[in-house]
């Protein structure tokens, strides 16, 4: 089976899903690691505004000890810069908030 030829794709409107998901397996096997630089940084998205969120605790203890002063930072993930500290901007998908 493997040294076959496959027959020639259907036209768009007539492909079976199979047809589909194979083609769409296919593409990422051979592109890879552009599928992997796409999608990483939506994957850490979250990871990061947890990790800068600790961070910025870790710092309001270190720096006032004692003191109750408070050091905001409001960590948000959305689809665009510019929608970046709007409220009510849209969110990514999968994408959560982390306030500290």
């Amino acid at each position: 089976m493997k040294g076959e030829p496959l027959p020639p794709p259907l036209p768009p409107a007539s492909r079976t899903v199979g047809q589909v998901v194979a083609e769409a397996i296919a593409l990422y096997r051979s592109n890879f690691a552009w599928a992997l630089a796409l999608g990483l940084p939506v994957a850490l998205a979250d990871q990061v505004a947890a990790h800068a969120a600790e961070a910025a605790s870790t710092a309001a203890g270190l720096l006032f000890r004692d003191l109750s002063i408070d050091f905001p930072l409001n960590v948000s993930v959305v689809q665009s810069y510019a929608d970046a500290g709007k409220p009510g901007a849209p969110v990514a998908p999968d994408a959560g908030q982390a306030e500290e």
